[in-house]
């Protein structure tokens, strides 16, 4: 059985195509996506994230799609947000937004190479709206407390690998996170000369440049989580609370805004022992608050002074009781991981040059088994630099007190996958794409002969890839574009009261895979008849007794499958088969178009109407009922034969008057139009083997003789003139039909089996014993 192939749809035949047209990529949800080359998200509405940033509105999301981003943005500048002359960044956002990457290992963001070599300006300038692959930073009027410009940034790689950048990220006089991320590696200097003239590079910071008066400010808040900062060159998570260009005096004075930092599950690691470059790994500066905990800080060690390189480092740092909440320490820093830095931590005055009097800082929670780890059974060295296997800590101020705080020490090193409970960076969380089948529904119908018109429903919370639709297991049809309408499946004839399950399989951006089936069942389309009889009512009229009338039944496979008849059967007084003149019998198969008659006779055997009617039974794939036809007729008891009496004597003749002249008597023409009427149930006609159109004509009951004439088809075969392509004569008593075999023409008939179909004007000239009769219609002939 030759089952129709599932075929996919131009995409300008796509019924959606002009809804997708109005806002291509962007999703109701206020989600607009992101992918370098549209592979992996074929439905992206950009290709590059600045442009989806400055087309979101706040607090939209941009989800971003497996690929290299080379980004290229100006900073926003003003006096409540400055920016270095000459500054460029990679990323401006100046709203709250969410930016969900794909994962750290499939996004990477960096600057464009035609920014470089450096995006930090004229200058060096640390606390500033540019020179960062990534800046969150307020616009010259916009809002300032933590709720109001939150971004969020995960599932990334922030690097600048051959640009000079001052930081990966920095959250200027803004609040938000970053989750899930790498960022590193960064441009390194080659030369102290060039570490001189490029002195930053840090891997994430949290700058200001406003001014708070009381516990009554604004609020900031920045997160580091489940994050790997690596391969900066001056330091690998900057908290900073001062303002100010670089070298001002504003640089290491409090500014009076409330400014919170945590770091947690989280690793930084330095370049290791290194003669030219210092690094810290974490630091807190001028009043900043907040935490570092279940984290590694490793490998940040200057070989020349171990005291310029620190793990966590603390410059002024808010230390005491957390004014907003005096109930718990401003900053914590607890359950960690200390190694290979010249420094594990230090507690230093706000020009890093001396231990700090009098502001303890807690390295504790006050519970064993969240301690930090320095390295070593024995405890952090105090006073000193580290050791081979022990990292030193700040000794005690002239008081002399403790400069940090430590519970007791923690003898073994806490496995660090317990320590972080999972991978750093962390996993980006990908939900499996969904999908349904729209139409055709399950447990519902499709016709034959009629496009099924597929459509697949598919979402994904990054991106659909692709939706690839198989019926019955053949081969699938994979469409990349939303919405996905561009199928088409037009079951054939031969598939009637069949199953037909349609398979649709979604992959999203990250090739996770959805797979969905709808089952249906294919009807006939509506009038759709396998066998048909002409004529379908007989009325043999006034019949006497003892006489008999004949009539001829033809069937015809009107459908598009092979036929099986059952015997055929009559009922009514009077009526019967005659075999004589009938072909059609038990068993005998039709294919399409055939016919087989049944002769019909009524012999009356009793004056009165009669009714009854002719049954054809049959099977064929669709179903269908039996074909009638209704039979009438009279039976008309015959007249008495009259006894014949004497002639009266003839009367004398008389003369005969003058006759009067002649009246004329008017002639009505008649206009009785013969009927032009289709094989099939719809305007259409399908061609036979033979090459020939078929079609039924009557001659209306009124016409005064018999019909005869000519049918007539002419068609544009060429160009835009009509030509003949077939005619065929007839005769036809009143009130009776035919169906006429018009044989077509060679080009017509090659038309057809090339596009499938031929339009024809349909002509009748007859005349009725005198009368001229005419008819029109229009026809389409198929293949």
């Amino acid at each position: 059985m030759n089952h129709p192939v599932l075929s996919r749809l131009p995409r300008a035949a796509a019924t959606s195509l002009a809804l997708a047209a109005l806002l291509p990529g962007v999703a109701a949800a206020s989600t607009y996506t992101v992918d370098d080359d549209r592979l992996d998200c074929p439905n992206a509405g950009f290709t590059s994230i600045q442009a989806a940033v400055q087309q979101a509105s706040p607090h939209d999301t941009v989800v971003i799609c497996a690929g290299l981003y080379l980004e290229s943005s100006f900073p926003a500048s003003g006096a409540n947000s400055p920016s270095q002359t000459g500054s460029r960044n990679g990323l401006t956002i100046t709203k709250p937004l969410t930016l969900l990457g794909a994962g750290a290992d499939k996004v990477t963001i960096r600057p464009a190479a035609a920014l470089g070599p450096t995006l930090a300006g004229s200058a060096p300038y640390l606390r500033d709206g540019g020179g960062n692959v990534i800046t969150v930073s307020r616009q010259a009027g916009g809002s300032s407390d933590f709720d109001e410009n939150f971004t969020t940034i995960s599932g990334v790689t922030v690097e600048s690998p051959t640009i000079y950048a001052e930081a990966g990220i920095a959250f200027f006089n803004t609040s938000g996170v970053v989750r899930n991320s790498r960022v590193g590696p960064l441009l390194r200097a080659a030369d102290a000369t060039e570490l001189a003239a490029r002195p930053h590079g840090w891997g994430i910071v949290q700058t200001n440049h406003l001014v708070g008066a009381s516990e009554g400010t604004i609020r900031r808040e920045v997160t580091v989580e489940r994050t790997l900062v690596t391969g900066y060159q001056a330091g690998g998570i900057l908290f900073d609370d001062a303002r100010g260009t670089d070298g001002s005096a504003t640089t290491t004075q409090r500014s009076g805004i409330r400014a919170y930092g945590r770091v947690v599950q989280s690793t930084v690691t330095g370049s290791g022992p290194d003669t030219l470059i210092p690094q810290t790994g974490i630091r807190y500066h001028a009043g900043h608050r907040g935490e570092v905990t279940k984290s590694v800080i490793t490998g940040n060690s200057y070989t020349p002074d171990a005291r310029q390189s620190v793990g966590v480092l603390l410059t002024d740092a808010e230390t005491g009781p957390d004014p907003s909440n005096p109930a718990v320490r401003a900053l914590t820093v607890y359950d960690n991981v200390f190694t290979g830095n010249g420094y594990g931590a230090f507690n230093a005055n706000a020009t890093n040059d001396a231990v700090r009097q009098g502001a303890p800082a807690a390295f504790t929670p006050g519970t064993l088994g969240l301690e930090n780890w320095w390295g070593c059974n024995t405890g952090p060295i105090v006073g000193a630099p580290s050791s081979a296997t022990c990292q030193g800590i700040s000794g005690d101020d002239t008081t002399p007190a403790a400069s940090i705080e430590r519970g007791t020490t923690r003898t073994s090193q806490q496995v660090l996958t317990a320590l972080q409970a999972g991978p750093v960076p962390g996993v980006t969380a990908d939900a499996l794409p969904t999908a349904s089948i729209d139409e055709p529904l399950g447990g519902g119908t499709i016709v034959a002969g009629v496009d099924a018109a597929p459509v697949v429903v598919a979402a994904d919370d990054f991106g659909v890839k692709s939706v690839a639709l198989s019926v019955d297991g053949g081969t699938p049809v994979v469409d990349g574009k939303a919405p996905y309408d561009a199928f088409s499946y037009t079951p054939g004839f031969d598939q009637l009261g069949d199953t037909v399950t349609f398979t649709a399989v979604v992959t999203d951006a990250s090739n996770q895979t959805r797979t969905v089936t709808s089952t249906v069942r294919v009807v006939p389309p509506a009038g759709y008849v396998p066998l048909s009889v002409d004529p379908g009512s007989y009325a043999a009229g006034p019949v006497t007794l003892g006489a008999a009338t004949t009539t001829t039944v033809t069937a015809t496979n009107s459908g598009e499958n092979p036929v099986t008849l059952a015997p055929p059967a009559v009922t009514g007084s009077g009526f019967a088969i005659r075999p004589t003149g009938t072909t059609c019998a038990d068993g005998l198969v039709l294919a399409p178009d055939e016919t087989c008659t049944v002769a019909l006779v009524f012999a009356p055997t009793a004056a009165g109407d009669a009714t009854g009617g002719l049954t054809l039974a049959y099977t064929a794939k669709g179903g269908g009922g039996p074909a009638t036809t209704a039979l009438t007729g009279t039976g008309v008891a015959p007249t008495p034969t009259p006894i014949p009496t004497p002639d009266p004597p003839a009367p004398s003749p008389t003369p005969a008057a003058p006759a009067p002249a002649p009246t004329p008597v008017p002639v009505v023409s008649q206009d009785a139009p013969i009927t032009v009427a289709f094989a099939a149930p719809s305007l259409r006609t399908r061609m036979t083997k033979a090459g020939s159109a078929r079609f039924r004509v009557l001659c209306p009951a009124s016409a005064t003789g018999i019909c005869r004439g000519t049918v007539t088809l002419r068609g544009i075969l060429r160009g835009t003139t009509a030509s003949t392509v077939g005619s065929a004569s007839f005769a036809l008593r009143p009130g009776r039909a035919a169906t006429i075999v018009v044989p077509l023409v060679g080009a017509a008939r090659s038309k057809i089996r090339r596009t499938g179909r031929l339009t024809v004007a349909a002509r009748v000239r007859a005349r009725d014993g005198g009368r001229p009769l005419t008819g029109t219609a229009v026809l389409v002939v198929r293949r």
